[in-house]
């Protein structure tokens, strides 16, 4: 049986996973677990989903691709059902920031070092940055992928006990970001972000606002300015 192929935004995914045993959260079909196995990239991994549909599909895919021995599916709410020695990587990609947010809030284990997290947030990553310094966990790396004509965040996290004085003005926006030609159309789309909230903001009459936001502004523009 041919191999699927992944898009640009979960093959990032798979390019930041480390470790040879993960955890899908919210994997839906299963194909990133299916095609780590079938690559050889891991020797175990559980494919966890809260849909009693998705865990069929994800069964119908598993026997599929038979990967029987490799990829177990489980029902489970965000990792609520996962224990920390079964997995090196946790994988959450393609829910919102603020449900990546609490999913990681209520895992028991989450201050255990030695856990890497891929996130990719399909909104509210300025959100998912602060949550993540202020809960004691380092961005390691940030990269930007295009896929189907839209942007992507993807971040690699581990928990280090560090609590992290980010700078509000820079830090929730950029996160760990490098410029670079993906980089600068990310920041072009916050920098309109910004220029639609400072329109809010003059209408409402709030100075302080405004001047926070132009503060912002500024620091974007000096990152735009660095991407070439």
């Amino acid at each position: 049986m041919r191999l699927f192929s992944l898009d640009k935004r979960l093959l990032k995914c798979s390019e930041f996973i480390e470790g040879k045993f993960i955890v899908d959260i919210g994997s839906d079909h299963a194909k990133l677990p299916i095609w780590l196995s079938l690559k050889e990239k891991i020797h175990h991994a559980i494919a966890c989903d809260i849909s009693l549909f998705s865990i069929n599909r994800i069964f119908e895919n598993i026997k599929k691709y038979k990967v029987e021995k490799t990829v177990e599916p489980r029902f489970s709410d965000g990792l609520s059902n996962v224990k920390e020695n079964e997995i090196d990587s946790i994988i959450i990609a393609g829910l919102g920031g603020e449900t990546i947010s609490k999913i990681i809030s209520n895992c028991k284990w989450k201050n255990k070092s030695g856990k890497l997290y891929i996130l990719q947030p399909m909104t509210a990553e300025n959100e998912l940055r602060i949550f993540l310094a202020q809960n004691k966990f380092s961005i390691l790396k940030e990269e930007i992928v295009i896929s189907r004509k839209r942007l992507y965040v993807i971040i690699k996290a581990e928990f280090t006990n560090n609590l992290y004085n980010f700078d509000p003005l820079i830090y929730p926006f950029l996160g760990k970001l490098r410029p670079g030609k993906l980089s600068l159309e990310y920041v072009k789309k916050q920098i309109i972000n910004i220029e639609n909230r400072i329109l809010g903001a003059k209408s409402c009459k709030n100075i302080k606002k405004i001047d926070c936001l132009n503060k912002i502004m500024k620091n974007l523009n000096e990152f735009l300015s660095k991407c070439g």
